[in-house]
């Protein structure tokens, strides 16, 4: 009877979700007949008979690859190979020397520190590599296949002044986009796949855009020059197509801003100083140049515009949400009483978690710092912009992501992230740091992974789900009362525009960006919309809503996206946090069962 093998997987194959120091105690256990027999089933020399330790050099991570593909039967070459391009293709790119790559935790050459926030363009720098213009596809094909979600991208190729065929769309960093990135790479060993750029909304032309050009529609942003809304900033952009599963950019989990301030018994107190934390950490790294975050702060400061969120929102423009819509206060499950019935602005729920952030801020706190360490330092305008970046920057409630936090919010998001942990660190996370291009000194590390959720078309802006709805919109209609969705206002944004009240006031957000830029345009300053908040964008995402009552049309939950992020999505996520997390399960098992088709041995 002939032995299918199956049956005689090695031991890492079999084990590859158990811990690293599980492994070790494995392999170190186990009879050598056992080491031995899937490389002499396979046809192969085996190579190594214990679990490799921690590697601290390249060469004794050249054994953790050795092993690996020696226990799960991948081309040792073929797997070099691709970690070497992908890191040579990426330095190249970006103009960081590959062979002098700085180790983790170095510092990275900015000016002088204890500089204020207006001066942190001279802070962040400008690089003195410059990216050359990248053409990325047919401007016809590019609207064709754009996502709903990029109505930015759609509506540039949709232009009638670049209808014709022999248009492109054209991507070129900035230059501090480009200082940023080098600073991640050397200082925070910050991973970016070559088929990715930072850069501002992509320029349609049939040749590459020239600041000379009479047509002010393709005239390239001036590098030097803070942009002044959100259509200006910088995001991240597919150059090539990128097939679903691929590995995109990589951080290592040690260079994530983690906050974690002492408990507080009170959950509002708890939440702000958890914000503090993370304004603190910036504003220190801002001010100290040779921190590793140094770069990456100063780049916020510099080419970030905030949203107007909780700090540029006062209480009245939230009770305004619960005015705005009396037939869903009813349904609300934090309104109780009268409140349920009248639908008046003195009438909104007393108990409600935003109104109690909201007032926390502006009364309690009088829009000034907790800690002492901020009050010595920042003054109140600045300490308003911070907290604002915070929130609109942040992962989940306590961590911000350097360089993964400039990828935007789509409710059909095409992007997904992994965060391992010390106590999470298992053999697929080593599998999946080789994969990615980890150095071999970090392989045992853990690191973020971003990789496509979904095939991504070259010309598309990556992005990622911010906040899913409880279970997302694919329920059972049975689950919610049946209640056809309020029509949005063309901005998608209701409640973003109102007025402050004389008697609760939050100073207007372009008067702190005046203040704290002068050479801004001020009156240029718009909230972000996340991409995604255009009326046709709504349109087109309306067809996937539940019949149920959607998250975001309740008062609640558009007070919930004005606070932290500045703006309201066309609909709830079309994914459950659940989804998301079984979907990058799925993925990363197929990436597991791929590994001998992506990286063969030779012969």
């Amino acid at each position: 009877m002939r032995c299918s093998t199956r049956w005689h997987a090695s031991v890492l194959l079999q084990h590859i979700h158990r811990s690293l120091p599980v492994l070790q105690k494995l392999y170190a256990h186990l009879p050598q007949p056992q080491l031995q027999r899937p490389a002499q089933l396979a046809g192969r020399v085996d190579s190594a008979t214990s679990f490799p330790p921690d590697p601290q050099t390249a060469e004794e991570g050249d054994r953790v690859v050795r092993f690996f593909c020696s226990e799960l039967g991948m081309g040792e070459a073929a797997l070099q190979q691709w970690r070497h391009k992908l890191r040579h293709k990426s330095a190249q790119r970006w103009g960081v020397p590959a062979a002098s790559r700085a180790p983790p935790n170095s510092p990275a050459h900015f000016s002088s520190p204890n500089l204020p926030i207006s001066d942190t363009a001279a802070a962040a720098g400008a690089s003195s590599t410059t990216v050359p213009w990248t053409r990325v596809r047919g401007a016809r094909a590019a609207a064709a296949a754009a996502p709903p979600s990029h109505a930015i991208l759609s509506a540039a190729a949709d232009r009638k002044a670049y209808a014709s065929s022999s248009s492109f769309l054209w991507l070129r960093p900035r230059s501090q986009d480009v200082a940023v990135v080098q600073s991640a790479m050397q200082s925070l060993q910050f991973i970016v796949s070559p088929f990715l750029l930072l850069s501002p909304t992509p320029v349609v032309a049939a040749s590459p855009p020239r600041s000379d050009s009479p047509d002010v529609n393709i005239v390239p942003p001036h590098d030097t020059v803070r942009p002044a809304s959100y259509e200006e900033c910088s995001r991240w952009y597919a150059t090539q197509p990128i097939p679903a599963g691929m590995f995109l950019m990589s951080l290592p989990t040690e260079a994530v801003l983690f906050a974690n301030p002492p408990p507080a018994a009170d959950p509002v107190l708890m939440f702000y100083m958890q914000v503090e934390e993370l304004v603190g950490q910036l504003v220190s790294a801002v001010a100290d140049a040779s921190a590793p975050h140094h770069g990456y702060a100063s780049y916020l400061c510099d080419s970030v515009v905030p949203s107007r969120n909780l700090p540029f929102l006062t209480t009245a423009d939230v009770q305004q949400l619960f005015e705005a819509a009396p037939d869903l206060i009813a349904q609300s499950p934090h309104v109780s009483g009268p409140a349920a019935v009248t639908g008046n602005v003195t009438s909104a729920p007393t108990d409600s978690p935003a109104l109690s952030l909201v007032s926390f801020f502006h009364e309690d706190m009088a829009g000034e710092p907790l800690s002492d360490y901020l009050r010595k330092r920042i003054s109140r305008d600045e300490y308003a912009w911070w907290v604002s970046l915070v929130l609109s920057h942040r992962a989940g409630a306590t961590s911000l992501l350097p360089m993964i936090d400039k990828l935007n919010h789509s409710p059909l998001p095409n992007c997904y992230y992994t965060m391992a942990t010390e106590d999470t660190m298992c053999g697929i996370d080593v599998l999946d740091n080789l994969f990615a291009g980890v150095p071999g000194e970090l392989l045992y590390q853990p690191y973020v992974h971003v990789f496509a959720l979904r095939d991504i078309p070259a010309g598309a802006e990556l992005t990622l789900c911010y906040a899913s709805a409880s279970e997302g919109v694919y329920n059972p209609a049975s689950r919610h009362p049946p209640a056809p969705p309020p029509p949005l206002s063309a901005s998608g944004r209701e409640g973003a525009h109102h007025q402050h009240s004389s008697a609760d006031s939050a100073k207007d957000m372009a008067e702190v960006m005046h203040d704290l830029f002068p050479s801004c345009d001020a009156s240029m300053v718009s909230e972000s919309d996340g991409g995604s908040g255009s009326l046709d964008c709504a349109s087109q995402f309306r067809r996937l809503k539940h019949p149920g009552r959607q998250e975001i049309d309740t008062p609640e939950g558009k007070a919930t996206w004005l606070l932290q992020w500045g703006f309201v999505p066309p609909c709830d996520a079309i994914y459950s946090a659940k989804d998301l997390r079984e979907m990058a399960t799925l993925i990363a098992e197929r990436r597991v069962d791929m590994r001998s088709l992506l990286f063969p041995q030779a012969g």
